[in-house]
């Protein structure tokens, strides 16, 4: 997964000081927005499941006020600053936020001197981050967020940073969750919100969708762009790890709201394929 950097000035932006505090506030009971996006400089090569790192940038307190990752691609919509133009834009899933009057060791000049490539004062927002740099970074992150006792191990697995073993893939096992999950995809008791346990349990890493994009780059964006490739897909892990991935994407960053018929459609491509490679 890519790493971006996302700068957010108060003093200029429609998203101000007490939005940001109202947010940490929610995260600290455990909610989290339904909705957040932000402006993407660099948006070419950004995929949901992507990092971002949002920097408060022009204050007495310039650092790293918001980490999680994205939940959609990249795309275009009125620029923020009602100025007429169109920009791209990226949705969000927050995993932290943070007051940069107390979270001290957040701060830019905690992190300048070993992150020299990286502006931490001004800049475009939604700029792409060297891999070496984006791994280096994130490990200090979770370092001071650990120590901070804010998170947890699970942090490193969030961040990719470790990787649990999974267990073997057993064909019949996935031809029979893909049998079954096809008959679900129209239930009306929303039996597909079990995909994901299963899913994890046969062995599928829910990497939202980065290792089918990096072979087939707009296979998760509609039905019609995977119907487009679903033939040349043989590989289960694979395949299966992306029907994971949007499974994510639709029961959870979407609220649990019933599929679209476009998701409907994808998932039928997808499990049809998946028991077809699994017979």
């Amino acid at each position: 997964m890519n790493t971006y950097i996302l700068r957010w000035n108060p003093a200029h932006s429609s998203y101000k000081i007490d939005r940001h505090l109202e947010i940490i506030s929610h995260i600290d009971r455990g909610e989290y927005p339904s909705f957040f996006n932000w402006s993407i400089f660099e948006w070419e090569k950004l995929k949901a499941g992507d990092i971002f790192i949002l920097l408060q940038v022009g204050t007495d307190c310039d650092g790293i006020a918001m980490v999680g990752k994205f939940s959609s691609p990249p795309y275009e919509a009125e620029s923020w600053r009602n100025n007429g133009e169109k920009i791209h834009y990226a949705d969000m899933n927050i995993l932290d936020a943070f007051n940069l009057m107390d979270e001290i060791g957040l701060l830019a000049l905690n992190f300048e001197e070993e992150f020299p490539e990286i502006d931490w004062h001004s800049g475009h927002s939604g700029t792409l981050v060297p891999k070496n740099v984006a791994k280096k970074l994130i490990e200090c992150l979770v370092a001071v967020m650990m120590r901070r006792g804010r998170w947890n191990e699970n942090a490193k697995k969030y961040f990719g940073l470790v990787h649990d073993k999974k267990p073997k893939i057993i064909k019949t096992r996935v031809h029979s969750f893909a049998l079954c999950a096809l008959k679900q995809i129209d239930s009306k008791n929303k039996n597909f919100y079990h995909w994901g346990e299963e899913a994890e349990n046969l062995g599928f890493e829910m990497d939202f969708g980065d290792s089918l994009c990096e072979v087939f780059p707009f296979a998760m964006d509609s039905h019609t762009e995977l119907a487009k490739v679903i033939g040349e897909i043989d590989d289960i892990a694979l395949l299966g790890s992306a029907i994971y991935g949007k499974w994510r994407y639709t029961t959870y960053w979407q609220l649990g709201f019933a599929m679209s018929d476009d998701e409907k459609a994808w998932f039928r491509i997808a499990l049809e394929r998946l028991a077809e490679l699994s017979a």
